[in-house]
C-alpha cells in the first residue's frame, strides 16, 4: 500500500547531500542532510557540537522541522563555518532552492512541548590575541554569561587550526574547558598553539537544561604581524580630538580620534584602502594606502580650515607614510611606537614645526 503521510528523512553523515537525488520522489517528502555532497560531518565534544544535537534540541523545544533545521544550520554553519546543511522538500532532489522549506515549516516534530527553554549566551569574551613565534600559550576569559532558566553547566572551546576548517574537517579539533574561577567568570589557558598561522577559537556554553549557546569567536595569530592603519589627525595648532576617520567603501566602521588626535585600525585585512579624515570646520582629506605598507607606519593628516587656501578634498597636505622615529616630523603630536599592530605611547613630543 502507498504511504499516505509525509516521509521525513534526516541524515547526519559525511556527504549527506549526495543522497538527496536518490531519495527525492515527488511530494510529501522532507529530506534534510547535515552536510553538502562533498563535506565531512562534524561530531565533537561528545556530540554536543554536531548538526544532530542542535536539530533535535530545536525539535524538543517545539520547533517545526524547518525552524529546527535553520537552528542547526546556524550552529554548525553560519559564523563557525564547519559545514553547509541541505534541505529538499519540493521533490526535485535539488537542495536549498527558494521553494524548499514550505512543507518542513508546516510539519511539527513534537507538539510544542517546550522542554528546554531559552539557551544561554556569552556576553563578554577575550579579545583577539597575537603570539610571538616562540610562544605557544594564550589565556581566554568568558564573562557575564546569561541564562534566564538554568545555571551554566559548562563553557568550552573548539580550536580551528591555521589550515582552515574544511581542510581539517576529518581531523579532531583541539578542545578545552574554561573553568569557573569567580562568579559568572570562566578562564583557561591553552598551550598548544604550536604552528604559526591564524587560529579561530570557538567558545560555547551549556546550561543545566542541555541548551547550548550561539558560538562566540576570538582569534589567535601566531608569528603573524596584524595589519594596521594608524596615525594622527591635526591642524596647525595641534591634534584634533573627535575627527572622523573612515576606510571608504570597506564596510569597516568609522573611527573618531582620541584626545591626542590618534586613530587606530589595528586588525584590517590585507589590501588597498582609501583613508579619509574629516572634522567640523576643516577640509577633508583622502589618501590611498596599502595595509601591508601602512603597518608600522603612520598615516597622518594635517587638515586645513574650510576657509583657508590649499589642497581640498583628495589632497595630501601631510606627508603620508611617516615612520615613527626621533627624526619624524609630526608637529605638536603624540610620538608613537607601532610594533605588530600595538600602539605604545611614548609621550608628547615637540619635534618640529611641519608635518
Amino acid at each position: 500500500a502507498a504511504f499516505a503521510g509525509t516521509l521525513i528523512v534526516i541524515m547526519d553523515t559525511d556527504e549527506a547531500g549526495s543522497f538527496l537525488p536518490a531519495l527525492a520522489s515527488g511530494s510529501n517528502r522532507v529530506l534534510i542532510g547535515s552536510t553538502s555532497s562533498d563535506e565531512a560531518a562534524i561530531f565533537e565534544t561528545g556530540g554536543t557540537l554536531s548538526f544532530s544535537y542542535f536539530f533535535w534540541l530545536g525539535i524538543f523545544n517545539g520547533l517545526d522541522l524547518h525552524a529546527a533545521y535553520l537552528n542547526a544550520t546556524d550552529a554548525v554553519g553560519g559564523v563557525a563555518g564547519y559545514q553547509n546543511p541541505v534541505l529538499d522538500d519540493n521533490g526535485n532532489g535539488v537542495a536549498n532552492e527558494p521553494s524548499d522549506g514550505q512543507l518542513a515549516a508546516t510539519t511539527e516534530g513534537v507538539h510544542q512541548v517546550g522542554l528546554f527553554n531559552e539557551p544561554p549566551s556569552i556576553t563578554s569574551l577575550s579579545a583577539d590575541q597575537s603570539l610571538d613565534i616562540e610562544d605557544s600559550s594564550a589565556t581566554f576569559v568568558a564573562m557575564d554569561l546569561q541564562d534566564e532558566d538554568a545555571a551554566i553547566a559548562r563553557v568550552w572551546t573548539v580550536v580551528d587550526p591555521p589550515e582552515g576548517t574544511r581542510a581539517a574537517a576529518q581531523a579532531q579539533r583541539p578542545t578545552f574547558d574554561l573553568i569557573p574561577d569567580a562568579a559568572n567568570r570562566f578562564e583557561a589557558t591553552f598551550d598548544a598553539f604550536d604552528a604559526p598561522g591564524e587560529y579561530q577559537v570557538n567558545v560555547y556554553a551549556l546550561d543545566g537544561d542541555l541548551n547550548v549557546s550561539d558560538v562566540r569567536q576570538t582569534t589567535v595569530l601566531k608569528g603573524l604581524i596584524p595589519l594596521s592603519i594608524v596615525g594622527l589627525v591635526s591642524d596647525e595648532q595641534g591634534p584634533i580630538e573627535g575627527a572622523t576617520v573612515a576606510l571608504i567603501d570597506s564596510g569597516i566602521p568609522t573611527l573618531s580620534t582620541n584626545s591626542d588626535g590618534i586613530y587606530a585600525y589595528t586588525a584590517v585585512a590585507e589590501g588597498d584602502y582609501m583613508v579619509e579624515a574629516s572634522a567640523s570646520g576643516f577640509r577633508s582629506q583622502r589618501k590611498p594606502v596599502s595595509a601591508a605598507e601602512a603597518t608600522g607606519a603612520a598615516i597622518n593628516f594635517l587638515l586645513l580650515s574650510s576657509g583657508s587656501e590649499g589642497e581640498g578634498e583628495g589632497g595630501c597636505a601631510s606627508s603620508g607614510f611617516g615612520r615613527f622615529s626621533p627624526a619624524a616630523r609630526l608637529g605638536d603630536a603624540l610620538l608613537l611606537l607601532i610594533t605588530a599592530g600595538a600602539l605604545v605611547e611614548l609621550g608628547k613630543q615637540r619635534i618640529g614645526g611641519r608635518h
